[in-house]
């Protein structure tokens, strides 16, 4: 990811007042160009919040907004949507808004249609009626129709869906931003004294990611 400089995080005006709520602000990015095209933000996991996107976009129906369009397109020409943090523990529907508009202020293209700062974007919502539902033991002709073999156009559209959740070592891994190469050369400039700030903010990773490089909890088997 790029490295980008953060915008002013949102703080209270006043001191005691209520604490406000909290969330996650994350970007969705193509792995065509690796730098994020949507921003949203949210209060569950961003994995749980790309894959309600991805389940979005196969259903047209559902929705048809210009992200899901863009998820789509990418899709269809071989390419992954992939999910990162950009600001964590931020303030809800503010931190949104500003890093909306730091966005577009650098990518014109980014897929935003609005300025964010709605309660919309934080997840698919279930009614508890629809909760009640999903508990209830599930029926003999449920279990029957989802025992019953699938079809090549089906488990087609599901490997589709799952693109980015392999658990593959190295680069194989659909989660990880790193290169075999780019850990080589963490690596060799950890050696050479640079920091691991630093670093995480030339590779737009977490600087956690670069200890665990530093210690040998991950990437263990790049020299």
């Amino acid at each position: 990811m790029g490295n980008h400089k953060q915008p002013a995080r949102a703080v209270q005006a006043e001191s005691g007042a209520k604490q406000m709520s909290t969330c996650t602000v994350y970007g969705l990015y193509s792995t065509r160009n690796n730098r994020p095209r949507y921003i949203g933000q949210t209060t569950q996991s961003i994995r749980r919040r790309l894959h309600q996107h991805l389940a979005d976009a196969r259903n047209k129906a559902r929705s048809d907004t210009y992200c899901h369009r863009w998820i789509r397109k990418e899709l269809r020409n071989g390419h992954e949507i992939e999910i990162c943090a950009i600001e964590e523990d931020c303030l809800l529907n503010v931190s949104e808004m500003n890093w909306i508009a730091f966005f577009k202020s650098i990518y014109p293209d980014t897929v935003n249609t609005q300025v964010g700062g709605t309660d919309g974007n934080l997840g698919r919502k279930f009614s508890e009626e629809t909760k009640a539902k999903m508990r209830k033991p599930k029926s003999e002709e449920t279990k029957l129709r989802m025992s019953k073999p699938k079809s090549e156009e089906t488990r087609a559209k599901m490997s589709l869906a799952q693109r980015g959740n392999s658990k593959g070592r190295g680069s194989l891994n659909g989660h990880t931003t790193f290169t075999e190469d780019d850990v080589e050369n963490v690596k060799a400039l950890l050696a050479m004294g640079a920091l691991g700030s630093d670093l995480a903010r030339v590779y737009g990773v977490k600087k956690s990611a670069i200890s665990k490089i530093k210690v040998g909890r991950s990437w263990c088997h790049v020299s």
